[in-house]
């Protein structure tokens, strides 16, 4: 049989179940006519408060059971006479206390002692803990309220229990994971790509040492809704997490198991299996969490980043994702900031006159390419509604950090080339990103998406962008065929130095991928990408970069 929530096709058969016991439930009439009871069902229906038992080869109704989530109450209950003693009352009672708050008291009203046929209802209620404890007049009948006593019973997050809950996390709109909502504590990003979210967690649940999951970006509920395309990669995202948690480990062998059952946001558990792990011969007991597998929580943190380093390796990341290296190299030297500060005086400057010519205080401005939110803080501090996005998730953590006083100021994770921001601004800003794209095709589609985010005739800003009055102006259509242009070596490390608050680092790093443009290029590409070029100003040398423009643009159209 199949225990399932009932649903209004499923109301005639309630109603003819209810006309069946109306003798046993002592009704005066015809209980599955009355409209007090048929108002009562599609309550129920709408609110996932009545479960049925149906019958797999014949598709019938066995029984129902209706409750108040409000109340805390078993309301109606009953099995049809054809399949008493099949266990269909006992799978419903078990189910329906499953959705009601075992922490508190659960009631229900049954039959009295000595009522041959409530017999049966009241030894299962039994079974499952209810003692009587009073008799009283209910429906102008003679009655016995059975009580469950509160337990100390503790459940987790499952659909199980409070399913309507869960359902609603299900829709995109409501999704905790769409919505940007924090982890649950002790669980740790190691990687965000385009394609999934890869976690760990502490202390580890079947206490295996590596325990962790994937999760895809995009949401699906059920597995098979996945279209076969996605399906494939993010199984593929699967499949490389797999081999470098093996690796890392040392584990014989990772178990998979996909899952939403507590989280409505389809994802698949990885397990590592050991020679010595508690489980030979058996399926895992994910509730075994403790004492957990590490030595200690900085155990945990290791494996963390070992798995980093191996994922980034394994990773098939586009070029201009070497700025994420760039900055996990910066950061483990002991240095906070790379790029810009919020005190840089020219930058400061250029912006301050440019929010102000523009009138943007107030209006909303959207920084591509944030990097660690230096211009978040100016920009937010000049009071403009600030959105910032970029691609290195290391850089993207640093400008949530530096914006948190700005409760305007959002940042996001984005491939600013792949991805479009689904919003209009009013105005946006590029700080040194574009000229981080070197594939013609990248720019093309990275100006595309820009420009589709900003109303008619919005401004923007091309902030120190490499510039060359002879750079190579032919078409580039790949990272070897620029490399093999530019004679550029992005692989050999070297020592940079890094100024923060007076110290100095050294960071031992290779240089990343940048492509200057001649004068004529740049407006030639801004042109056809639908912007109006009114200024391009050459900029001073600086220790940030030697030869840069800034490009003053706005979008086709009036304002």
């Amino acid at each position: 049989m199949l225990i399932r929530w009932a649903n209004e096709n499923d109301l005639p058969a309630w109603c003819a179940l209810a006309t069946e016991v109306s003798p046993i439930f002592q009704h005066p009439a015809d209980m599955g006519t009355d409209p007090e009871f048929i108002s009562y069902t599609r309550s129920k229906v709408n609110n996932y408060e009545v479960l049925a038992a149906v019958d797999y080869m014949s598709g019938n109704k066995m029984g129902f059971i209706g409750f108040s989530r409000t109340n805390n109450h078993i309301s109606w209950f009953a099995v049809s006479g054809q399949y008493r003693g099949k266990g269909a009352g006992e799978r419903l009672l078990k189910t329906a206390l499953r959705q009601l708050d075992t922490n508190k008291d659960i009631t229900v009203i049954t039959f009295l002692d000595g009522y041959s046929q409530g017999v049966a209802a009241r030894t299962l209620y039994k079974k499952y803990g209810f003692t009587e404890e009073r008799l009283i007049i209910h429906d102008n009948l003679p009655r016995c309220e059975m009580k469950r006593p509160a337990s100390t019973e503790k459940r987790g997050g499952s659909f199980h229990y409070l399913y309507p809950e869960f359902i609603k996390a299900a829709d995109i709109a409501f999704c905790p994971v769409c919505n940007g909502e924090p982890a649950p504590e002790r669980q740790t990003d190691i990687q965000i790509n385009k394609k999934v979210f890869v976690c760990g967690e502490y202390p580890g649940q079947g206490r295996l040492f590596g325990k962790m999951y994937v999760m895809p970006r995009k949401h699906y509920y059920h597995f098979e809704d996945m279209p076969p395309t996605e399906m494939v990669d993010f199984m593929s995202e699967v499949q490389r997490v797999g081999a470098a948690l093996r690796k890392v480990t040392g584990a014989v062998k990772i178990n998979y198991e996909i899952h939403s059952n507590s989280g409505a946001h389809i994802h698949i558990h990885l397990f590592p299996r050991y020679l010595d792990d508690e489980f030979p011969g058996a399926p895992i007991d994910f509730r075994i969490t403790e004492p957990a597998p590490y030595e200690s929580y900085e155990e945990f943190l290791w494996f963390v980043e070992q798995m980093k380093k191996e994922l980034q390796l394994t990773q098939n990341m586009p070029y201009y994702l070497a700025y994420e290296k760039r900055y996990q190299a910066v950061y483990a030297s002991g240095a906070t900031v790379w790029g810009h500060q919020p005190d840089d005086e020219i930058l400061v400057a250029t912006l301050t006159e440019w929010v102000n010519k523009n009138d943007l205080k107030g209006k909303k401005v959207i920084e591509y390419a944030c990097g660690e939110g230096s211009v978040g803080v100016i920009l937010s501090k000049l009071g403009c509604v600030y959105k910032g996005v970029d691609i290195a998730p290391s850089a993207v953590e640093r400008s949530k950090q530096v914006l948190a006083p700005y409760s305007s100021a959002t940042v996001s994770l984005m491939d600013m080339v792949n991805e479009p921001v689904n919003d209009v601004f009013d105005a946006a800003i590029d700080c040194m990103g574009f000229h981080m794209l070197i594939i013609d095709s990248d720019r093309r589609k990275y100006l595309a998406n820009v420009i589709a985010t900003l109303k008619p005739g919005a401004p923007m800003l091309f902030f120190r962008q490499d510039y060359h009055a002879d750079a190579y102006s032919g078409e580039v259509a790949s990272y070897e065929e620029w490399k093999a242009i530019s004679g550029s070596d992005y692989e050999t490390p070297s020592i940079r130095h890094v100024t923060n608050n007076g110290k100095e680092y050294k960071v031992n790093i290779p240089l990343v991928p940048a492509r200057a443009k001649n004068k004529e290029d740049y407006i030639a590409e801004m042109t056809t990408a639908g912007f109006v070029v009114d200024q391009f100003i050459v900029m001073e040398p600086s220790r940030a970069i030697l030869n840069a423009v800034s490009i003053y643009v706005h979008k086709n159209g009036l304002k």
